[in-house]
């Protein structure tokens, strides 16, 4: 899978996601750096890669407009360090990865997992 990290995600999480074989493009440092939500999301379709963010507009915006996607992922914790970010992402990736991500954004808090799923967004 081809993973793009958001500028807001933790450099670390480069090592685990390429340790269990993705592909991982990481904005920082490039022309994309500070980019917008939109203009994000543009460039990881044009590279059929997921979205690796801790902003919650990937959940609740982009894909109610764009229900077709390579797949979303936000960590959105109460105390993001940058530890507790990678934890929760690592003790979730089997649930993430057990299905078809395509069409699917999944919002990890917590407690819990919420899963939206793009063939039924629109109505």
């Amino acid at each position: 899978m081809k993973i793009l990290l958001d500028e807001n995600f933790p450099k670390a999480a480069r090592n685990f996601l390429e340790s269990m074989g993705h592909e991982v493009l990481d904005i920082r440092g490039t022309p994309l750096e500070g980019s917008t939500d939109a203009v994000l999301f543009d460039f990881a379709q044009a590279e059929n890669a997921t979205i690796l963010s801790t902003d919650k507009d990937f959940f609740h915006t982009l894909p109610l407009f764009h229900p077709e996607h390579c797949g979303i992922i936000v960590v959105s914790l109460s105390q993001p360090s940058g530890g507790a970010l990678l934890k929760a992402l690592e003790s979730n990736w089997p649930l993430i990865i057990s299905e078809d991500i395509r069409g699917k954004t999944f919002l990890i808090m917590d407690r819990r997992v919420l899963v939206r799923r793009g063939e039924n967004q629109d109505g």
